[in-house]
C-alpha cells in the first residue's frame, strides 16, 4: 500500500478547487503533515527536502522582493501531469512589474 500524492492534492475537503492553479493557498495556511506531501513522508521522505524548501524560499524571495507578479490571462490556470510533478497547463504567463 502507497499513498498517492495525486490523489491527496486533489481532495477538495482539504483543498477547495484543487484542479485550480493557485500556489498562494499555502500562504493562507500552512499545510499539513499528512495533507501535503511532494517529498514523500516517513522513513522514505525526500533527504533534501527541507534543503529544497529553504533553497526556495531564499532564491524566490530575492528575485520577487520589491516585485508586483499577475497573470497575463484572468482564467484560471489549468494544470498539466509532468513526469511526477504537475506544471502550469498553458505555462502561466505573467506581467512581473
Amino acid at each position: 500500500m502507497v499513498p498517492s500524492i495525486y490523489l491527496m492534492h486533489r481532495r477538495p475537503d482539504i483543498y477547495p478547487e484543487p484542479t485550480r492553479f493557485r500556489p498562494e493557498r499555502f500562504l493562507e495556511q500552512r499545510p499539513g503533515t499528512y495533507t501535503w506531501i511532494p517529498f514523500g513522508g516517513g522513513v522514505r521522505r525526500c533527504l533534501g527536502a527541507a534543503f529544497a524548501e529553504q533553497e526556495m524560499r531564499i532564491v524566490l524571495g530575492t528575485l520577487f522582493d520589491g516585485c508586483t507578479v499577475r497573470p497575463t490571462d484572468e482564467r484560471p490556470e489549468p494544470t498539466s501531469r509532468r513526469g511526477i510533478t504537475h506544471v502550469p497547463g498553458r505555462g502561466a504567463s505573467v506581467v512581473l512589474s
